[in-house]
Parts: C-alpha cells; sequence; structure tokens
C-alpha cells in the first residue's frame, strides 16, 4: 500500500509505503534543493503471527505515528472428505481417480505404493492406456501453510473381466443415488456368451443373457460368468455389489456469541439419516477438540460438517461460517504509594489480563 502524508511535518508532502510480503514500512521524504541525503527511512516490523490485529508507533524526525498491522490469516489443513477406496480397470483403457479435498491454497501430490507419481499434482488422477504396472496402492497428500493430511489408499487392479457401473469399473462394492447403468465387459470375443444373475449366485445358461448395457432402480449383487462357443470352457466373472443409497441433509446451528477466550462450545448439528457428523476448522482462529470448538483468536471461522455415509446413504457436507469477536480485558494498576503535591515526579505502571 501507498500513502501520501507529512510525515516529519516539515509541510511537505511525503510517500509511505508499506509492505506486507517482507513486513517493512518505507518513508519517502520530499525534500527541498537544500537537502541533502537518500531521502529513504525504512522500518521493518516483525510479522504478525496473530490472528489479531495489532498497533504499534513508529517515530520519525520527533514525530510520532500510529502503525496498524492487520492480523495474519490462519489456515487449517486440508480435509479429505469423500474418496474410492478400489477401482478397476482394464487393459488398454482409462481410469481416473479422484479424492473430494477441502480447503485454501492447497498442493496435492500422488502417491503409487510410496512413491511420487511424476506430474501427478491435482485432485484427481487421470490413468490411460492402463497395464498391469498401473495396478498397486494409490494415495493422495494435500498440503498448504496449515499442514498436511495424506488420503486412505485407494486400491487400483487391473482386469479384463469387469463389470462397469455408471460408466467406472467398480470394484466388489459400489453405491449409486437414483439408479445404475450396468455394463459387463468379459474381454473375450463376440462369439462367447456371458450370462449374469442378481442375487450374487453363480450365472449358468439358465440365468439373464447379457446383451446390451441395463439399468437397475434397485440393489442387487451382479455376478457374471463368460461361456466359450459350445459351452467347451468358462471364465468366471467378477461380482459387484450395488447399493442403492439416499441422499442426506445436514443442518448444523453455527454458533453465536462467541468472544475470544471463552470456554470452548459444542457444534450442534444434525443429518436427517440420523448418523453423527464430523465438525473440522477450514480457515480461521479455530480448532475442533473433543467435538467442541476452541478458539484461538478473534475473526471468522470457516468450518466444514461431513457426514461419511453408510450402506443406506450417501456421503454428504455442507460448509457455514461464523464470527469469534474480541475477548473482554481487565486493566490492573500497581499500588501507588502516598504522595504530596510538590513531590518529585513518579512512574505509575499497569497490566492487562491480556498479556
Amino acid at each position: 500500500s501507498v500513502y501520501a502524508a507529512d510525515v516529519d511535518g516539515d509541510g511537505d508532502v511525503d510517500v509511505l509505503s508499506a509492505s506486507g510480503d517482507d513486513d517493512t514500512i518505507a518513508w519517502y521524504e520530499n525534500k527541498s534543493s537544500s537537502r541533502t541525503g537518500d531521502g529513504v527511512v525504512k522500518y521493518q516490523v516483525a510479522a504478525n503471527e496473530s490472528a489479531e490485529q495489532r498497533t504499534g508507533t513508529i517515530t520519525v524526525a520527533g514525530k510520532t505515528h500510529t502503525v496498524v498491522q492487520a492480523g495474519a490469516e490462519v489456515l487449517a489443513k486440508p480435509v479429505i472428505g469423500k474418496q474410492e477406496s478400489e477401482a478397476v480397470g482394464q487393459p488398454g483403457g482409462s481410469l481416473t481417480l479422484e479424492v473430494g479435498v477441502y480447503g485454501s491454497g492447497v498442493s496435492y501430490q500422488w502417491q503409487k505404493d510410496g512413491a511420487d507419481v511424476a506430474g501427478a499434482t491435482s485432485a484427481s488422477l487421470e490413468l490411460s492406456n492402463i497395464s498391469e504396472g498401473d495396478a498397486g496402492s494409490y494415495v493422495l497428500n494435500a498440503s498448504n501453510a496449515g499442514g498436511s493430511v495424506t488420503s486412505e489408499p485407494i486400491v487400483v487392479s487391473v482386469k479384463s473381466f469387469v463389470i462397469v457401473v455408471n460408466g467406472k469399473g467398480a470394484g466388489s462394492k459400489v453405491s449409486v443415488t437414483d439408479k445404475a447403468l450396468v455394463e459387463i465387459k468379459s474381454g473375450k470375443g463376440e462369439d462367447w456368451l456371458v450370462y449374469y444373475s442378481l442375487d450374487g449366485s453363480v450365472p449358468d445358461y439358465s440365468s439373464n443373457l447379457y446383451e446390451i448395457p441395463f439399468d437397475l432402480s434397485v440393489g442387487a449383487t451382479v455376478r457374471a460368468m463368460a461361456y466359450a462357443p459350445g459351452y467347451t470352457d468358462l471364465v468366471q466373472g467378477p461380482s459387484v455389489k450395488i447399493l442403492m443409497v439416499e441422499n442426506q441433509v445436514l443442518s448444523v446451528q453455527p454458533p453465536q456469541g462467541l468472544e475470544y477466550g471463552a470456554a470452548p462450545v459444542s457444534l450442534v448439528g444434525s443429518s436427517d439419516s440420523g448418523l453423527p457428523l464430523t465438525f473440522e476448522v477450514l480457515e480461521g482462529p479455530g480448532q475442533v477438540e473433543g467435538g467442541k470448538l476452541v478458539s484461538t483468536g478473534a475473526g471468522l471461522i470457516k468450518m466444514l460438517v461431513m457426514q461419511a455415509g453408510s450402506d443406506e446413504y450417501a456421503f454428504a457436507s455442507k460448509q457455514f461460517e461464523f464470527e469469534v469477536g474480541k475477548g473482554a480485558q481487565e486493566i490492573t494498576w500497581a499500588p501507588v504509594p502516598a504522595k504530596t503535591y510538590g513531590d518529585e515526579p513518579f512512574n505509575v505502571s499497569a497490566s492487562s489480563s491480556s498479556a
């Protein structure tokens, strides 16, 4: 920021700049022709690591000026939301891994079997022209100025015989809302016949003959079997449990009337599913301890509430925010001994409960 002001009281308008990048205040004096020197005085102040604004003074040429330093931005480490635990790809095909991440200023790095994946620095990872070498355990590391967090592993397998649900190769279990479009890919020639069951039983030639993708609007366990021409051979396919889950609605009651220094407050919220909620701080001067919010300063707090889902309900999340006011402080004067008019000047001192 740049300001015009008569900093030294000499009747000339000077230039004053303040930089948050290096915490420097610079005074550029407006000199007359009779003055010497470069006319630049710089003051470096310590960075404000607190979330609260602070005030100080700087004296220039015998004139005192008030300096107000904004509070530091308080970031919480990223929060992992919805993610899958397994994924299946076919040789030569493609597969996208995704992890829901909440937070500000987040950097990403995917790892496979403990080693960084080159160039994989976004919240999703696309694997193309899949081969056996792509099988393994993948995690996403997410970090920002507040810290870092690692997702749960996503186990990727590569198979020729797969059941695809809503366009994605399914593992042993998949949750969907509304309906599922099921496609069975055996990896065999067109002269092979594929049969499937919807109750998890072993399919045979008397079961459902697969011809084209089909819709499911209720839960089922799809199991497939491929038969060679003339039933001279067979290949057992996968079994996938498809869960039809309901969306859930989350409700929260943001804390009101909070002040810094007050006792921790309970976080109140619910889901229409009746399942328990998890609260996380995304940004601002606060942290969650034992289900309660502990304020670490005054300012705006942004929070996330999540419900992880179940076999009946889908993952759900909601963000909300509220203010924490400045805390009250008490000034205490040090005892002053009895004095009489005409006594020598004496010092007085006081302290604040906020110190």
